[in-house]
């Protein structure tokens, strides 16, 4: 889809409840068969698989698990290899449908601020032009509007907004 040239989308109270509900069964189901909370350094500890080297560890596991048995590890078992592999794949299924609502959840914050930003915009240039000219406002809108884009001239940022709850 293009860009668009207006937004003017809201949610409903319960659509947004139902979005929220949906991310959080997610987050429910997994802990509710184990809760990790693992920091930075222990997620770099873990041993990565990742698209290159997914097709040697199914093979490790799918095939030569069962085939050589005499070659797996005594301490985690090739039953228990399995289950992770089944949970590997399954965790990606959901990673995937994940990443797709992220996207567009970051898409749809990303144009929504876009056009806060384009009235802001607008708003700033109007009062900027008009505060001479005595126009109810205008003053109190460029004062309060004028640090973020007289800043710096290449390139305004915006203040952070406060978080929505």
């Amino acid at each position: 889809m293009a860009f668009p040239l207006q937004l003017g989308v809201q949610f409903t109270p319960a659509e947004l409840a139902t979005m929220k509900a949906a991310a959080q069964t997610i987050t429910s189901t997994i802990i509710s068969k184990m809760d990790f909370n693992m920091g930075n350094e222990e997620r770099e500890e873990l041993s990565k698989v990742g698209d290159e080297r997914a097709p040697f560890v199914i093979k490790s596991v799918a095939d030569y698990g069962v085939t050589y048995p005499n070659l797996n590890g005594q301490a985690y078992t090739h039953l228990m290899a399995s289950m992770d592999l089944g949970t590997y794949a399954q965790m990606f299924e959901v990673l995937t449908v994940l990443k797709e609502a992220v996207e567009r959840t970051e898409e749809m914050q990303m144009v929504a601020g876009h056009f806060c930003f384009e009235f802001m915009r607008d708003q700033y240039d109007n009062a900027k032009k008009y505060r001479s000219k005595n126009v109810a406002g205008a003053q109190v809108v460029y004062d309060g509007l004028k640090d973020c884009f007289e800043q710096s001239t290449q390139n305004p940022v915006p203040p952070k907004p406060d978080p929505i709850p």
